[in-house]
């Protein structure tokens, strides 16, 4: 059952962590921005083009907006392609930040000893909201490396 979807998740982990290391050696600065850490559609008034509900604005890597975004609409509540890519289109991220969000995005979002005391079909969802957690996040991973070759 998708054992290796899990594996090759993990793998994927390993792989984007090196090159996020490898890339980030020796720099001494990190890129930052302002990030909301607290998406939610009620939170923005459209007609105003204004936010509202700014309590959890911090500075810190722009990687962590997306990857919330990622993870509190994988399971279909939203449609993030649309999103992500007029969110690309006006924001470049650098190779290491896309080596990170990867890394990040790949580590499996649950875990495996949480379920033994779970019913049948609570672990079957937990699972297959993980699985495609995973197959989204190879969906972004290809669009974010499609100029690399």
């Amino acid at each position: 059952m998708n054992n290796q979807l899990f594996y090759k998740a993990i793998d994927e982990v390993k792989s984007h962590i090196d090159k996020f290391q490898d890339l980030t050696k020796d720099m001494s600065k990190l890129r930052v921005s302002l990030i909301y850490q607290n998406f939610d559609y009620s939170h923005i008034i459209i007609k105003s083009k204004k936010i509202i509900g700014t309590q959890k604005l911090t500075i810190a890597p722009s990687i962590y907006d997306i990857k919330y975004l990622f993870d509190t609409s994988f399971a279909g509540s939203i449609d993030l392609s649309g999103f992500i890519e007029e969110y690309f289109n006006n924001f470049n991220l650098l190779e290491y930040e896309k080596e990170w969000l990867l890394g990040l995005l790949f580590i499996p979002s649950f875990n495996f000893k949480a379920l033994e005391g779970y019913k049948e079909i609570e672990a079957i969802v937990a699972i297959t909201r993980s699985i495609q957690h995973f197959k989204n996040a190879f969906e972004l991973a290809s669009f974010l490396t499609k100029d690399e070759g």
